[in-house]
């Protein structure tokens, strides 16, 4: 394999993991600057996400299920409950405002509350000059259906085994290559 094959195998590695990632989808075609993204997290977990967008970004944490909480550090990849800039610990909807003046990447945390087994959320990161209010009120009001979510949970399921198998097939490609 030459170099050039080697760089292309690395960049696909590369691009897979991002995309494995940063995944998100717009649920409302008149609200395009946000993303959203679905979650479960157990009692006294973390789940985590990186945010490299510049510029002020909302954060919105919905529970469905439980109690989830929010954290975020500029520094902290790994967040806990102690050691953190921002967070928003309320039993209703969670909101954090990120500074454009935070260093990127920041980490983002959501804490499974230690009084429920699971909680599930929704986690919508709300980019640069949209209005929030809109996106706050939908999000208030049920106006963003949870309608599917089982088809949700289904297609995030197939593609998370889809991207996993594809990562496993090129490390093995790069084992053999390089071995």
């Amino acid at each position: 394999m030459d170099k050039h094959q080697y760089s292309t195998l690395i960049k696909i590695f590369i691009a897979t993991c991002f995309v494995y990632n940063y995944t998100c989808s717009a649920e409302d075609v008149s609200l395009r600057n946000y993303a959203k993204f679905s979650g479960k997290v157990g009692a006294g977990n973390f789940s985590y996400y990186s945010l490299q967008e510049a510029g002020d970004v909302t954060f919105v944490l919905k529970s469905i299920l439980g109690d989830a909480d929010i954290y975020v550090a500029q520094q902290k990849d790994l967040l806990n409950v102690a050691d953190y800039e921002l967070s928003s610990v309320t039993c209703g909807i969670d909101t954090v405002v990120v500074p454009a003046s935070f260093s990127r990447p920041v980490h983002i945390g959501v804490y499974g509350h230690i009084h429920h087994t699971l909680s599930k959320y929704t986690l919508y990161a709300i980019v640069n000059g949209t209005d929030t209010n809109l996106i706050l009120e939908n999000i208030s009001n049920d106006n963003f259906s949870n309608e599917g979510s089982s088809s949700d949970d289904n297609n995030s399921s197939f593609f998370s085994s889809f991207v996993w198998e594809l990562l496993e097939t090129l490390l093995q490609i790069l084992l053999e290559v390089l071995l």
